[in-house]
């Protein structure tokens, strides 16, 4: 189950930002892109939480087609919010209390499919 949360790679480098140009989103670390998406190509939207020993850190990630990872972004970053906004009012059906069963209870990994493309949508 989940298998395709195993694509994230954990060597990456921690993004810092994320702008939404139409229907390209597009993930930065420091300035420089490390991954795009456009929003059709979304299959699904899945969040979990990373314990950060005195913290968590939310991560949601968007399984995309044609993609060998998940394309991740987290609650830190410049621009999460509008991108959560964004994901919000496209994937049309989205678990409407998914940050909730993220965030509670603390330094429980949580994982939720947030969202999943229908059938009669591909």
């Amino acid at each position: 189950m989940f298998a395709w949360l195993r694509r994230k790679k954990d060597t990456k480098p921690l993004p810092t930002s994320v702008t939404i140009e139409g229907e390209r989103v597009r993930v930065f670390a420091e300035g420089v892109e490390i991954e795009s998406f456009v929003w059709d190509q979304v299959e699904l939207v899945a969040a979990w939480k990373q314990d950060c020993w005195g913290m968590d850190r939310i991560w949601v990630g968007f399984d995309c087609t044609d993609a060998e990872e998940l394309v991740c972004v987290h609650e830190e970053m410049e621009g999460y919010q509008a991108l959560i906004d964004q994901m919000q009012s496209r994937c049309t059906g989205h678990l409407a209390d998914w940050w909730s069963k993220v965030a509670f209870p603390a330094f429980v990994k949580n994982l939720t499919v947030v969202w999943r493309r229908a059938k009669s949508e591909t």
